[in-house]
């Protein structure tokens, strides 16, 4: 009977070439799994967000552009007008260095027109324009000094967004090694089953042999006895087996957001000969994203202890700035006279 089991359990372990590799199982996971999905999109997501930290150094453009009218001034005593109209257009660049320096360049560019303006008697509402171009420079002394401020703001959006990205990493692995465990467990549960059945089928052949040799008077009550306790020993491992198999199978497809009764298939058989030449490293393995992400937590508490100090420092700051100022009956006028 021995032998008998030892090829039952042999033939049991044999892999099918039609069943279910782990490396099949997991790219379904990766694709149907959404806490792997929801993972892996807020990795890619916190990647893009990094870069905002590199936008606090990097130079700012804008643009502003203004059109009204106020009918409600008061006019002088030797002039009149209906209203005054102006347009301004403004563009220019603005940056923040690391060393501390903020520094701002701008032009503008203004029309302004007296709507029926008569002055002593005669009608001026022609338009003029105003051009100035400008250039401001300020430079923290206490407060954000050497642009401590700012540079502790980069690192703590930085750190922040690379925290949330090993973060994410570590929760999709973790989903992972989650789902290859339930896919060994279940191919452990499927073999369990199969020998199992084999070893009822063979126990239920012993019992019908000795109970027709006991009929004959050619064997010993003891021995039918023996034969129905292992039978039934048999059937009680069956079961458990099979009650294993459906928590299993359960588990295995909780990770392809399948119904827990949807059918596995058959699953490549665990190589055990492997396994025995296994062996547990003595350390771990580097470069984690768990690891990293709770390095990156420690970096953004640094940082955020550092922007903390500079913003209770008082603010001191040295202000300058240049401007040129040129006027026109037309814009080129203007600008040319700015120039």
């Amino acid at each position: 009977m021995k032998k008998v089991l030892q090829t039952m359990i042999v033939g049991a372990l044999t892999t099918n070439s039609f069943a279910v590799t782990i490396d099949q199982y997991l790219d379904q996971v990766r694709k149907q799994n959404m806490s792997y999905q929801a993972a892996d999109k807020q990795d890619k997501g916190a990647a893009l967000q990094k870069r905002e930290s590199d936008l606090f150094f990097t130079p700012q453009f804008f643009f502003n552009a203004q059109s009204g009218f106020n009918a409600q001034l008061p006019s002088p005593p030797f002039m009149e007008y209906d209203e005054v109209r102006q347009q301004n257009l403004t563009a220019g660049i603005s940056q923040e260095f690391s060393f501390g320096l903020e520094a701002k360049f701008s032009y503008s560019v203004v029309r302004h027109q007296y709507k029926g303006m008569v002055m002593n008697g005669n009608p001026m509402d022609d338009p003029y324009w105003e051009a100035v171009p400008s250039l401001e420079l300020n430079v923290p002394l206490w407060g954000n000094a050497f642009g401590r401020t700012s540079k502790a703001r980069q690192e703590l959006t930085l750190f922040q967004r690379t925290a949330e990205q090993f973060g994410a990493k570590a929760q999709a692995v973790g989903t992972l090694v989650e789902a290859e465990i339930a896919y060994w467990r279940l191919a452990a549960a499927q073999e369990s089953v199969q020998i199992q059945k084999k070893a009822l089928d063979a126990a239920r052949s012993i019992l019908s042999y000795v109970t027709e040799k006991k009929k004959k008077n050619l064997g010993e009550e003891a021995d039918v006895l023996q034969a129905r306790a292992l039978t039934d020993a048999y059937m009680l491992q069956l079961e458990q087996a099979e009650t294993e198999e459906r928590i299993a199978r359960r588990k295995y497809n909780l990770h392809l957001n399948l119904d827990a009764e949807t059918p596995a298939g058959e699953l490549t058989s665990l190589d055990y000969r492997s396994l025995l030449k296994e062996t547990v490293p003595e350390t771990r393995p580097g470069d984690r994203p768990d690891v990293k992400a709770s390095e990156a937590q420690v970096s953004l508490a640094r940082a955020s202890s550092a922007l903390a100090v500079e913003q209770n420092k008082p603010t001191l700051n040295l202000i300058g700035g240049y401007s040129l100022f040129g006027r026109g009956d037309t814009q080129k006028d203007a600008l040319a006279q700015a120039g």
